[in-house]
């Protein structure tokens, strides 16, 4: 249908089967100026033209041929058209009359003979039912637009009954309570939904209402339990609905916002608690966006009352960069019945809020946009969080792709750009080694860098000492400096603030944030929010330093390892070269391109020693066990085998592939003297064993000889020299048999063995009948040369023999440290102090020179601390690693 443009008439049908009355019943009616009519002589006409053109009102005959008017009716209300339907018809038809009636017809008409009567009396009915339908059709609007706010607030809203049963929910309580609607409405009581500790209150109220709606709070906190038993606190509303018993009560969880309270709360207040708990705030525009309704919450949320909105456009109240969204909203008209945006909203001071807005399009009966009921609320301290939450995750995330800490400092002065104005910032870091405060990032506008300094007494370092944020006024800065506590540095701000950026219980220094104009002032809440994400900023620059450190210890590391003057090899698990420094290029011949990649087993090493090379390598892979040293010949790029010692080590779970790093040493050279050596010292012991086995035969004889000229000399200075010459042949032969232990003296590898059994073969082949010996080395376990049993023999010998009087030997130790100490002592006549200094030259015998040989092997010492005529003490000193005790 089209709407015509009649400039305020009232558009009538007329419809009757005979012309002559349509025509006059059209010129009464337009006579008075306020109608302009249709006429048409059947209901098919009437039909047809209805689809095309809209009435304010239909005048209708009652019988019209073969179709009446009750048929026009039927037909026009089974559409659910509801124009106005006046009937005209002759007397004696009221049944006629009570089926019109029935069907929605507003007022009926007797045709009569006085006709101007008849028409002032149509015309009359036409104006009371045009004017009772627009008051049905503005009855109608404002119901479905407080049902449309009723239903699609933001806020849980609930219609309640004398007896407490809720008879009507909106969505938002269904989800605030956790029942469909349809569980609720009609079903439930509020009580079923509150604390039971909170309602003989809350019923109290209920019923005080009643009777006085002033005489019970109208708005009050209270607690909510839902379907699954869990407890929300929530702010209620409560209004009774004029001339009636029901109460309207709408409810908002405020659980979550209580959560966040109570935790900033025990943050020690970084951030500003959030004190107001606002309602939703309800406005109604006008297709062209003026404002026609505001709620009176607005006045809390934006400062502004209803009446000073009313009338306004909703562009003068956005902020500029926000109009494209309005824009956006409405062009979602058509595809969606409602829209969700957040909007930077003008508050009544002048700044900006942000407010989420939940847009119901109201659209007419003819499809056009007529409007929209926008619910709000603000939702400014939660972008604040956001805005917090973002620039802590940002800055965590940056650690990740900066690798430079000016980077990091040039990064954070931008991400703290966003949270609050920092046209003058820095960051003031400890120099722990040289006790100095240093600046690394320095951004002012009126003062320069300022160099390093001794920590002493400014703002910064009284920031950092006390372990605590910091916002200080011009004044506060003064007083601060005459109360002693801290020196001024620079130009004095309007407003300085500063917080401590610590990891741990380590202070790294502070970042601090100032002000010279007087227009931009800093307050509790910009001190809150510079204190909160400082602890992120300390971890990022901690975070970037050690990467930094990081770098330098691996570049280092592998210019140490290329330089190294030992090869370093690293293996992956499959032997592959990963790892090949200059010195291994040297050795091997291979440049590090042509080594790395190749299998190192396959390439390197000799063909008859890989089986036994590779299964100590397989076997690494299978059980983990890595022998710490090997030695295997390494084949070069020539085909010479160089002889390398290597120490392995193992490297898990490494970000570069290498499994194992070895260090090798080329031992060919070492080798080839150490095999010319063991040639040589066989020669010289196979002609040592020889000599002395000649010598020996001779000096046999020599003593035969002496003993049968004994036999046969009477005189006794010939027996004397002849004793002298058996006692200085058998000397020779002491000594003689003495250089078999020089022989053996470090030919074979140090191996474990109890101490007690070496004390018992070293002294086996000594008669010590009538000394006793006091032996308790037991649990004692040694490393050392194979001929160790040597020194307990010497020892015992050397008792025997210069002792004098010996009657008693002992032989012990304890542990001193990491050291053990063997104590050897007998009760002899002991050593003079002027002999100690040359005990264990040579100089005095053999035999302490041997013993003193025969442990400097393995590492060991010895000493002798007795005092002369109390007996010789000895003190045996054997390092860790050298010694095992067992229980």
């Amino acid at each position: 249908m089209t709407m015509m443009e009649d400039h305020g008439l009232i558009r009538i049908l007329l419809v009757d089967d005979e012309l002559p009355f349509l025509e006059i019943a059209k010129g009464f009616l337009e006579l008075k100026e306020k109608f302009r009519a249709d006429i048409v002589n059947s209901v098919d006409e009437a039909l047809d033209l209805l689809q095309k053109n809209c009435y304010d009102a239909i005048v209708s005959d009652y019988q019209m041929g073969d179709n009446t008017g009750i048929d026009l009716l039927k037909a026009i209300r089974s559409q659910g058209n509801q124009t106005p339907f006046i009937l005209f018809t002759g007397k004696g038809r009221e049944e006629v009359v009570i089926e019109a009636l029935n069907l929605g017809a507003d007022f009926y008409i007797n045709k009569g003979a006085d006709l101007r009567s008849q028409f002032a009396e149509l015309s009359n009915m036409i104006e009371q039912a045009v004017k009772r339908r627009k008051y049905e059709i503005a009855l109608t609007d404002s119901e479905k637009r407080y049902r449309t706010i009723f239903l699609n607030t933001g806020t849980a809203m609930a219609i309640i009954e004398e007896d407490t049963t809720i008879s009507l929910v909106n969505d938002e309580f269904s989800r605030l309570v956790g029942y469909k609607k349809e569980e609720i409405d009609g079903k439930k009581s509020w009580k079923d939904f509150i604390m039971p500790s909170e309602i003989p209150k809350l019923l109290e109220y209920h019923q005080k209402r009643r009777i006085d709606p002033r005489g019970a709070p109208r708005t009050y906190e209270t607690y909510a339990i839902d379907k699954n038993g869990i407890v929300k606190t929530i702010i209620v509303t409560v209004e009774i609905i004029p001339g009636t018993k029901q109460s309207l009560v709408s409810a908002i969880d405020i659980t979550e916002k209580r959560s966040i309270e109570n935790k900033l709360r025990m943050s020690e207040h970084r951030l500003a608690l959030i004190t107001d708990n606002m309602l939703d705030m309800v406005m109604q525009v006008g297709a062209d966006l003026s404002i026609e309704y505001a709620s009176p919450s607005h006045i809390q949320s934006t400062g502004y009352s209803p009446g000073t909105l009313m009338g306004r456009r909703l562009h003068d109240l956005v902020h500029p960069d926000d109009l494209p969204r309005v824009t956006e909203v409405l062009n979602r008209i058509g595809m969606d019945k409602n829209y969700t945006c957040e909007l930077k909203f003008r508050h009544a001071s002048g700044k900006y809020l942000w407010i989420e807005t939940f847009w119901n399009f109201l659209i007419d009966e003819n499809g056009k946009f007529g409007g929209a009921i926008i619910t709000s609320r603000d939702i400014s301290e939660r972008k604040r969080l956001e805005n917090i939450k973002s620039a802590m995750l940002r800055i965590s995330q940056a650690v990740t792709s900066i690798n430079s800490l000016q980077q990091l400092y040039n990064f954070v002065h931008s991400i703290m750009a966003d949270l609050m104005p920092v046209r003058n910032f820095y960051i003031a870091l400890i120099d722990n080694e040289n006790k100095e405060l240093t600046f690394p990032y320095f951004v002012d506008e009126y003062d320069p860098p300022p160099k390093s300094r001794t920590l002493g007494r400014g703002i910064t370092e009284y920031v950092i000492r006390k372990g605590e944020a910091l916002l200080a006024s011009r004044d506060d800065i003064i007083q601060l400096n005459g109360e002693g506590e801290i020196e001024i540095f620079g130009s004095l701000p309007v407003d300085w603030m500063g917080a401590p950026l610590k990891v741990g219980d380590r202070t790294l220094g502070a970042i601090v944030v100032q002000s010279y104009n007087e227009t931009v002032r800093y307050t509790k809440k910009e001190l809150d929010i510079l204190n909160y994400v400082s602890d992120q900023i300390a971890m990022a620059i901690d975070h970037v330093a050690a990467q930094e450190a990081l770098i330098e210890a691996k570049e280092f590391a592998e210019n140490l390892i290329k330089t190294a003057n030992v090869m370093v090899v690293g293996l992956d698990e499959n032997g592959i070269i990963r790892i090949f420094n200059d010195m291994a290029e040297r050795i091997t011949g291979y440049r590090a391109d042509e080594a790395m990649g190749r299998n190192w087993f396959e390439t390197l090493v000799p063909k008859e020693r890989y089986p036994e090379v590779w299964g100590v390598f397989a076997n690494f892979r299978a059980r983990g066990a890595l022998p710490r040293n090997f030695e295997n010949p390494v084949l070069t790029k020539s085909g010479e085998e160089r002889y390398i010692f290597w120490q392995n080590s193992e490297i898990r779970n490494s970000r570069f592939g290498v499994c194992v790093v070895s260090f090798g040493i080329d031992m060919t050279e070492k080798k080839k003297m150490m095999e010319t050596i063991e040639r040589t010292n066989r020669k010289l012991n196979l002609i040592g064993r020889v000599s002395r086995h000649d010598i020996l035969n001779q000096l046999t004889a020599v003593l035969g000889y002496i003993e049968l000229a004994r036999d046969r000399v009477i005189e006794t200075d010939v027996r004397n020299y002849l004793e002298k010459a058996a006692n200085a042949g058998r000397n020779i032969e002491r000594i003689l048999n003495s250089t078999r232990d020089y022989e053996r003296l470090g030919s074979a590898e140090p191996r474990w063995e109890k101490a007690s059994d070496l004390f018992e073969r070293g002294t086996s082949a000594l008669d010590t009948t009538g000394i006793t010996l006091v032996v308790n080395l037991e649990g004692l376990s040694l490393k050392a040369d194979p001929i160790f049993e040597k020194v307990f023999h010497n020892l015992v010998d050397n008792s025997m023999r210069h002792g004098k009087h010996t009657k008693r030997i002992e032989v012990g130790y304890k542990k001193v440290g990491d050291e053990l100490i063997i104590i050897y002592e007998d009760d002899g006549i002991g050593i003079l102090e002027e002999m100690k200094k040359d005990l264990f030259t040579g100089e005095r015998g053999k035999g302490l020179f041997i013993i003193k040989e025969i442990l400097s092997i393995t590492d060991m010492k010895i000493e002798e601390i007795g005092e002369y005529k109390k007996g010789a003490k000895f003190c045996i000193h054997i390092p860790k690693g050298r010694y095992r005790l067992v229980e």
